[in-house]
């Protein structure tokens, strides 16, 4: 994979970054094999579940997305995507902050929140949000001619209802120092997810982003609401989730090569995280498939 910074995305291929430069937005399926570490877009990002269930971890708050369940991930907001069956699938849109400024110059003075599952008084609305992505979705599955224009269509009569009923305003525009903060937190990110199955120091990720180790560990707190060995302990425990599920390698093997070190510690870890021992977790998974 990329590990590009263009558009502020992570973990996205670089067909996926040509489409929102070319187009303004990009429309793709996500499904287990892309159960993402947490990352950050300067894109609006929804994800809209088709099969199966999802969960987002995203503000510290815990979202259990169902088939037809909306969430929207505003630009800038960390969030980690964890896909718990093989059949689960979902829709990703992605629309880029350029796009919206040429029909809402004030978009990045707006802050966009919505949960379908979060809809009182606002249910009309929610189901049209609900009609469009599965319209957008079926398009897009079937290939159809004239897929672009029909999609951009809907692109905006789905940002005219979320910017409408589902934002407020921020308390001041994103300043460039934000932003380049957030790049510093994306670069040390992007060093993680290529370096995670070897041990990594606090003091080597500070020095590849030229800080020092003490202004590191505040910086990166402040900034992702993870300490660095937390931020790089769930990164490890995302992976070896998805090789449970993937593979029949035994468990320890696993563990050892998305380079957990201390065996006791990922339990811990992992059963706070799912809830199961990564032992249930492959039972259950397994027992799903026949």
């Amino acid at each position: 994979m990329n590990h590009t910074m263009d558009e502020g995305i992570l973990y996205k291929k670089t067909d996926d970054i040509e489409n929102l430069s070319l187009y303004g937005y990009d429309v793709s399926y996500t499904y287990l094999n892309n159960n993402w570490a947490p990352h950050y877009h300067r894109a609006l990002e929804l994800i809209y579940i088709l099969e199966g269930t999802a969960t987002v971890f995203m503000n510290k708050q815990k979202y259990v997305l169902k088939p037809k369940d909306i969430l929207v991930i505003d630009s800038m907001r960390l969030h980690e995507l964890v896909y718990r069956k093989r059949k689960a699938t979902g829709m990703l849109v992605e629309i880029s902050k350029s796009y919206m400024k040429k029909y809402l110059p004030e978009i990045e003075q707006m802050d966009i929140e919505f949960c379908s599952q979060q809809n009182e008084g606002k249910e009309a609305e929610t189901a049209r949000l609900q009609e469009i992505m599965e319209e957008i979705s079926l398009a897009y599955r079937d290939h159809a001619r004239g897929f672009m224009l029909k999609s951009a269509s809907l692109m905006l009569e789905l940002l005219s209802i979320l910017t409408e009923c589902f934002s407020t305003n921020a308390y001041d525009i994103i300043p460039g120092h934000f932003i380049s903060r957030m790049e510093h937190l994306g670069d040390t990110i992007s060093f993680i997810e290529e370096n995670y199955q070897r041990p990594i120091t606090l003091q080597e990720a500070a020095d590849h982003v030229g800080f020092s180790k003490e202004y590191f560990c505040r910086y990166f707190k402040k900034n992702s609401g993870y300490s660095f060995m937390d931020f790089l302990s769930n990164v490890r425990i995302n992976h070896i989730y998805q090789d449970l599920l993937l593979t029949t390698d035994p468990i320890n093997e696993i563990i050892d090569r998305n380079g957990y070190a201390n065996t006791k510690l990922f339990y811990e870890k992992f059963k706070e995280k799912y809830g199961l021992t990564p032992g249930q977790v492959r039972k259950f998974h397994d027992a799903d498939q026949q």
